[in-house]
């Protein structure tokens, strides 16, 4: 296994060397390494009505009676997929998103090799995804690292890529497009990590956790929950949200947007609501927020969901669930430490 784990960076390594070479004479010409044409994504509203029909278990005849909820449709999700993956979720216990960077390569080769390697193990029925954005329009072909993204989806088969720009403020289009893919290409999964790329997480604990929880309450989101959290109206805040916008005192409870973990009938309807709602900037306070309390969906507070820095320790984690922050080093450090039979955490 960690044979042909090798030999795959070792392609990556020689593709990227190459596309770079390649580039600077090829300048005003696309290079693509894998055809990414005829991959549009389904119209809004057949989408609905097929969502509908998989909720309710219905067959086709009955999908005129939901043309109604058509006119509800106000967020359509209809952006072009540039990059589909290869993995197959359609059964899996636990579905791993990740949303990360475009040009965040190290980055995700850190996590196929520590924590989302959980992926790797057939024994746990996982699958791990990458959720990313694509670059701005005005990019030169020079600067453009969309042939390096190109040749990675190509070898791994894990980069879920819309066409949409890749920013801070389109992270709710981001957790939108985990949500769809989920519905539509995860039908019979279980369990739905939603987790930002500078995470650790310790996903055979978040998985006993999940499945102590889904026997008594099949629909929720599990995570570090906030109540009575204030809007930001700072005009210089990263999180401003101006009145015009959201004019009550307090969101709604909802869970903080570094990780969270849900079922997949949970997703669906997350999902289904947010054709519904206006999107909002923050994707936290709107997919677990303004759409789980228009859908009745339950949050769960666990304290195993951790904020804020803290060190970068195996034995730390030996009993928690995730931490935030930590850079491609630190991640290593703490998943070997993790797995480290000999480490001393007394």
């Amino acid at each position: 296994m960690l044979h042909r784990k090798v030999n795959k960076y070792v392609i990556f390594t020689l593709v990227l060397l190459a596309v770079n070479v390649i580039e600077l004479f090829m300048v005003g010409r696309y290079i693509a390494i894998i055809d990414v044409s005829n991959r549009s994504l389904l119209d809004h509203k057949t989408l609905l009505i097929l969502l509908n029909n998989k909720l309710s278990n219905k067959d086709s005849n009955t999908a005129s009676e939901h043309l109604d909820h058509m006119i509800n449709v106000v967020s359509p999700h209809s952006f072009k997929l540039i990059n589909k993956p290869k993995v197959s979720c359609y059964h899996s216990e636990l579905v791993i998103c990740v949303l990360s960077k475009r040009n965040h390569f190290h980055t995700r080769r850190t996590i196929r090799e520590t924590w989302g390697s959980y992926a790797y193990d057939r024994r746990n029925n996982a699958s791990l995804i990458f959720f990313i954005g694509s670059e701005i329009t005005s990019t030169t072909l020079l600067d453009s690292d969309q042939p390096m993204v190109d040749a990675e989806s190509n070898i791994f088969g894990d980069i879920l890529q819309e066409e949409y720009i890749d920013s801070y403020n389109n992270l709710s289009l981001k957790t939108v497009s985990v949500l769809k893919w989920v519905t539509f290409q995860c039908p019979k999964s279980k369990f739905i990590l939603k987790s930002d790329d500078d995470m650790f997480i310790n996903v055979p604990f978040l998985v006993r956790k999940l499945r102590e929880i889904e026997h008594r309450l099949p629909q929720f989101v599990m995570g570090s929950v906030r109540y009575h959290e204030k809007p930001n109206r700072q005009k210089s805040s990263k999180i401003y949200t101006p009145y015009s916008v959201y004019k009550e005192d307090e969101f709604p409870p909802f869970t903080a947007g570094p990780t969270y973990a849900m079922t997949t009938k949970t997703a669906k309807l997350l999902y289904q609501t947010t054709l519904q709602l206006p999107l909002f900037r923050l994707e936290d306070v709107y997919v677990t927020g303004f759409c789980a309390q228009k859908a009745n969906v339950s949050l769960v507070n666990n304290a195993h969901f951790l904020e804020g820095k803290h060190d970068a320790s195996g034995c730390l984690f030996r009993n928690q669930i995730s931490g935030e922050g930590f850079t491609t080093e630190e991640i290593i450090q703490i998943y070997k430490e993790l797995n480290d039979e000999n480490s001393d955490c007394d």
